[in-house]
């Protein structure tokens, strides 16, 4: 029987666990959608957009753009209005009912006083009443001119001084009128006196002893009076003692709305001067740029100044150095002052030559040829001074003129 020979890898070895294989398994993968049946199942849907219209600004914010503290300025013309109106009412009313019946030297002495408030109570009210208007209704929002406002302003505050002096004065005679206990002055039309009880009797005594004769209410020396009576004088006479108060008060309304309007009038022609201040300094800022335009571009026509193209689309311009006929570089320690030009973009080498910004760059000296030692390949030459050497700088650079008092000195 023969042997069988036994190969060492046919070799009985230890068993082994399997090892998990780590590709993966069909089974188990996510199955990828299928764009067919997904199209069929679910309609295409149109791109939504991402722009957003901005938000239409509030009257406030609108206001505050076309106009410096707007809101401040309407403030006090609408201030104005309501003023002017309770002012105009005020005086109205004192005027309608003043005194203008019975003798002069009994009556009230406001009338002619207080009725010029009417006047600029009027104009203070249509022109503010304009100014709101136009603030409100102008597309797009802008206020009147300020010099327009400055010169109307101006006179109303300056016309309102003498018309707050009539009311005062006119005020000031209502509450005059009795206080010393007599109404009218000793004369021969006699006068009145206020009794205990608060009524006002005339001095029939005094009259009757001074002409012998009795009192006439109907007449008097300037022309009628108007009343029957005596007795519907005497009842005129205590009417007016009564309304007194109130008349005092109605017209003192009326005065501090005309010292109401006297300020603010005052103030908002402060405003539009500082205003018309502003308006003028942005024109004249307005006119400075149109002018350095037309400056740049007379340069552009004229050569002095030409567009650099600079990668990236962008641009710029760039002067060009004059330079005088017959120009030479110099020698002799003078120093030579060079520029890259600014073709094709900012070079990526020596930055420092543009913008278009000059560096300057000493030559060396050179030694006169009758000066120099001879040799083998140098003889002495009466010819001169050998010409200088070519400047050195930048490829492609351009020789620029040196300015005046550009020259450097070597040891």
């Amino acid at each position: 029987m023969a042997a069988t020979d036994v190969h060492p890898t046919n070799a009985q070895t230890a068993p082994t666990t399997p090892t998990q294989s780590t590709e993966p398994n069909p089974s188990t993968q996510p199955t990828e959608p299928n764009p067919t049946s997904n199209a069929a199942a679910t309609p295409p849907t149109e791109p939504t957009s991402t722009e957003t219209t901005p938000p239409s600004p509030t009257l406030l914010q609108s206001l505050n753009a076309a106009e410096h503290h707007a809101v401040w300025k309407l403030s006090l013309r609408f201030l104005l209005v309501i003023t002017g109106i309770i002012g105009t009412g005020c005086i109205a009313w004192a005027f309608s009912t003043a005194s203008r019946s019975g003798p002069y030297e009994y009556a009230l002495d406001d009338s002619w006083s207080i009725v010029w408030a009417l006047i600029t109570f009027g104009a203070s009210v249509i022109w503010c009443a304009i100014c709101i208007l136009v603030l409100f209704l102008r597309r797009p929002r802008a206020p009147v001119h300020p010099g327009v406002a400055v010169g109307i302003d101006l006179v109303l505050w300056l016309a309102f001084i003498p018309t707050v002096m009539f009311c005062i004065i006119g005020v000031v005679s209502v509450m005059e009128w009795g206080s010393g206990g007599q109404i009218g002055e000793y004369s021969s039309y006699g006068y009145y006196y206020q009794v205990d009880n608060g009524t006002w009797v005339w001095n029939a005594t005094e009259y009757n002893t001074y002409y012998g004769r009795s009192r006439d209410c109907s007449t008097d020396g300037y022309g009628d009076y108007g009343f029957s009576s005596c007795a519907d004088e005497d009842r005129y006479i205590n009417n007016l003692w009564k309304e007194k108060g109130k008349r005092v008060g109605v017209e003192w309304t009326g005065t501090v709305c005309q010292i109401i309007a006297l300020l603010t009038h005052l103030a908002l022609f402060i405003w539009a001067c500082v205003d018309t201040a502003r308006r003028n300094r942005r024109k004249v800022s307005k006119d400075a740029e149109k002018i350095a335009g037309d400056i740049v571009m007379n340069m552009v026509r004229s050569g002095a100044l030409v567009r650099a193209p600079v990668h990236g689309g962008g641009g710029g311009y760039a002067q060009i150095p004059e330079q005088g006929p017959g120009f030479a570089p110099g020698y002799g320690g003078q120093s030579q002052w060079v520029q890259q030009p600014n073709v094709g973009g900012v070079p990526q080498q020596h930055k420092e030559w543009y913008s278009p910004q000059q560096q300057m760059q000493p030559q060396p000296q050179f030694q006169p040829q009758w000066q120099q030692q001879p040799g083998p390949s140098n003889s002495p030459s009466m010819a001169g001074p050998a010409s200088p050497l070519p400047m050195r700088g930048p490829p492609g650079g351009v020789v620029v003129p040196p300015e005046k008092g550009d020259t450097t000195r070597f040891a």
